[in-house]
C-alpha cells in the first residue's frame, strides 16, 4: 500500500538495516479464539506505511484492517522523514503532516510516529500487537537482499492480508502533476503563487502568462461561436447565413488578440527593463549601506527566500454570499501552511527530483510527459547521485574507523587517495556506459525510423498510393 512492491521496483531493493531472525509460529505467543471474539479485549491490529499525499486507497486499506475482527483496535505506524528519504526517496508531505493526516482518518485508533522500516519481535511485544495487516505483495526489505519486509511477521502467523486499490497511488498522483507540468504551473500562478515559489524562471513565467491570456481568448471565441449557432437554430435559419456576421465579429476578435499579444509583449519588455533598473538600484543601495553601517549584504539564500504569496483578488469573490445573506453560514478555521495548491507547488518546485523518483519506480518517460533526451539526462544524474552517496558513505566509514582506532583522520588521507582512484574510475566507467547507452539508443531510433519510412515508400510504390504526410 504505502511501500513499493519488490516486483514493481526498478533499481534494486532498499539498502541498509537487517531483517530480524525468524521464529516459528509455535515459538510465538498464540492468540486464542476466545480473545479474538471477546468483547472485553479488542484485537490489536497494526498497519504501517508512508501515507504520503493520503488518499482513498490508503483509507480503504485501513478500513479493511479495522474490519478484520468485530472488535478491533487499529494502530497505524508511519515512518519518519529520515528513514523514508533514505530507503524510499523524497516525500511531498513532511512527517508531521503525514501523522496528522492519519489522525483524521475515522478507521485509525492510534498513530505510532517514527515507525520502524522492518518489524521486530521487540516492537510487536512493546505495542502488544496481535496481527499485522498489509497487502500480500512482497516488499523489499532494508537489507539489500531483496527479502520481504513482512517475511518475519508471516513466519510467526501474525500476518493478515488486505487488498490494494487499483489505479490510485501516491506515485500516480505525482505522475499526473508532472505530466501536465505547464498546466499546473499556470494554475498556481493564477492562484497568487510567485515564480520563485514554483521554481520557474522569469522568461518561463512570462511565456505561461501569455499562454493563459491566449487560452482565455480561445474560450471566448468558442463561446461566441456556440451562441451564434444556438441563435441560428432557434430562429430556424441555416448557420451559414450567419457567416457574414461571424466574419464581421471575427475581425474584432482578431484585433483583440493582436492587442492582447502586443500588450503582453510590451508588459514583458517593460518588466525586464524595470527588473534590470531595480536590480542596479538595489545593488548600489546595499553596497552604500554596507559601507556606511559596516553590515554585510544579504546572502544569496536570503535573497531567494520566497515572499508570502499574494491572493488573486478574483479568488476572493465570496461563493457563499447568498448563504450568508439568509443566515445559514457557519465559519470554520483554515489550517495554515497546507493546501492542495501548496502540495502541488512542492512537486512543481522540485520537478526534476520527482521525475527521477517516478522513473526509479518503473514509470516511463511517456507516463511523465518527459522528452527522450530529458529522460537520459535524468538517468545519468541518478547514477551520479548514487555514486556521490557511496563516496560520502565510504568517507564517513573511514573517519569512524580512524576515530575508533584513536588516530587522526588525516593519517588516513593516503588510503583515502588510493580508494579515490577506484571511485573516479568507477565514475568514468558509469558515465561512459551511460553515454554509450544513449548513443546506441539514438542510433536505434534513427534506424527504426528509416526502416519504417522505407517500408511505407515501398508499399506506396507497389500499391500506387501516396505516402501519408
Amino acid at each position: 500500500m504505502a511501500r513499493i512492491p519488490a516486483n514493481r521496483r526498478i533499481g534494486g531493493a532498499k539498502v541498509g538495516g537487517d531483517v530480524p531472525s525468524v521464529t516459528t509460529a509455535e515459538e510465538s505467543p498464540a492468540i486464542s479464539l476466545e480473545s479474538e471474539s471477546s468483547g472485553d479485549r479488542p484485537v490489536r491490529v497494526y498497519a504501517d506505511g508512508i501515507y504520503d499525499l493520503f488518499h482513498f486507497g490508503h483509507a480503504r486499506a485501513l478500513e479493511q484492517a479495522k474490519k478484520l475482527f468485530p472488535n478491533t483496535y487499529l494502530l497505524v505506524g508511519c515512518c519518519n522523514d529520515e528513514i523514508t528519504h533514505k530507503y524510499k526517496g523524497k516525500t511531498v508531505m513532511t512527517e508531521s503532516e503525514r501523522y496528522e493526516s492519519l489522525r483524521h482518518c475515522k478507521w485509525v485508533d492510534e498513530v505510532i510516529p517514527d515507525a520502524p522500516w522492518v518489524l521486530t519481535q521487540e516492537f510487536i511485544d512493546k505495542h502488544k500487537i496481535d496481527y499485522v495487516a498489509h497487502d500480500a505483495l512482497p516488499y523489499a526489505d532494508a537489507s539489500g537482499a531483496g527479502n520481504d519486509v513482512y517475511e518475519f511477521v508471516k513466519a510467526i502467523g501474525k500476518f493478515k492480508e488486505t487488498k490494494r486499490t487499483d489505479s490510485i497511488s501516491t506515485s500516480d498522483l505525482i505522475m499526473r502533476i508532472l505530466k501536465d507540468y505547464n498546466k499546473y504551473v499556470m494554475r498556481n500562478l493564477a492562484r497568487g503563487y510567485s515564480r520563485k515559489d514554483l521554481g520557474v524562471s522569469y522568461v518561463k513565467e512570462k511565456q505561461l502568462r501569455v499562454n493563459m491570456g491566449i487560452t482565455k481568448l480561445r474560450e471566448k471565441v468558442k463561446e461566441h461561436q456556440e451562441k451564434l449557432h444556438t441563435v441560428a437554430k432557434t430562429a430556424g435559419m441555416n448557420p451559414n447565413e450567419w457567416l457574414e456576421k461571424w466574419v464581421e465579429n471575427a475581425d474584432r476578435w482578431v484585433a483583440g488578440f493582436l492587442e492582447k499579444f502586443e500588450e503582453s509583449c510590451h508588459i514583458m519588455e517593460t518588466a525586464i527593463k524595470d527588473r534590470i533598473q531595480e536590480s542596479l538600484r538595489k545593488q548600489s543601495s546595499k553596497e552604500l549601506n554596507a559601507s556606511i553601517l559596516e553590515e554585510p549584504v544579504k546572502t544569496q539564500q536570503q535573497k531567494e527566500e520566497p515572499a508570502g504569496r499574494e491572493i488573486n483578488p478574483q479568488l476572493m469573490l465570496c461563493r457563499y454570499a447568498d448563504v450568508k445573506a439568509i443566515g445559514k453560514f457557519k465559519e470554520t478555521k483554515r489550517t495554515d501552511s497546507i493546501s492542495t495548491s501548496d502540495l502541488i507547488m512542492r512537486i512543481l518546485k522540485d520537478y526534476n527530483k520527482y521525475v527521477m523518483r517516478n522513473l526509479a519506480r518503473g514509470y516511463s518517460r511517456k507516463d511523465l510527459g518527459v522528452s527522450y533526451v530529458k529522460e537520459k539526462q535524468l538517468r545519468v544524474n541518478m547514477g551520479i547521485t548514487k555514486l556521490r552517496e557511496k563516496v560520502k558513505e565510504h568517507q564517513e566509514k573511514l573517519h569512524t574507523v580512524a576515530k575508533t582506532a584513536g588516530m587522526n583522520p588525516n593519517e588516513w588521507l593516503e588510503k583515502w587517495v588510493e580508494n579515490a582512484d577506484r571511485w573516479v574510475a568507477g565514475f568514468l566507467e558509469k558515465f561512459e556506459e551511460s553515454c554509450h547507452i544513449m548513443e546506441t539508443a539514438i542510433k536505434d531510433r534513427i534506424q527504426e525510423s528509416l526502416r519504417k519510412q522505407s517500408s511505407k515508400e515501398l508499399n506506396a510504390s507497389i500499391l500506387e498510393e501516396p505516402v501519408a504526410s
